[in-house]
């Protein structure tokens, strides 16, 4: 079993709105020593994995963000959700799902349900590493 966590996004770009979104992603690269440790390789909130892929249309893309344990997550959502940029992309993109592999712990799992936007399913999937 492996502690690592992997988070898949899906999404919709609101009103052909994907150069805001990029421009805001680039923001957020730019500022990642301030922005909750988003890059960080601290020891204690592990390396973390960030990347987003669009459809041939730009209609549609995906983020994967991974992260080496549960601590990692946690700290990583509860700034996230609290900061200027998740209100902002929510502004441009609608949310579709979210799948979640690894081994969630209970305090994770609350904090996904409680900051979740609308209509948006989670789906907790456990894995192992070969």
């Amino acid at each position: 079993m492996t502690n690592k966590l992997i988070f898949k996004i899906y999404f919709e770009i609101i009103d052909k709105q994907l150069e805001n979104f990029k421009k805001i992603v680039a923001e957020i690269v730019r500022n990642n020593n301030s922005f909750c440790g988003m890059f960080s390789t601290h020891e204690e909130l592990g390396t973390f994995f960030y990347d987003y892929y669009f459809s041939e249309d730009s209609s549609k893309g995906s983020i994967i963000l991974r992260y080496n344990n549960n601590k990692s997550a946690i700290f990583y959502l509860n700034n996230f959700v609290k900061g200027e940029y998740f209100e902002r992309i929510k502004s441009l993109i609608k949310f579709e799902e979210f799948k979640i592999f690894g081994e969630c712990s209970n305090e994770l799992k609350i904090i996904l349900k409680e900051n979740k936007p609308k209509n948006i399913s989670l789906n907790f999937r456990t894995f192992t590493k070969v």
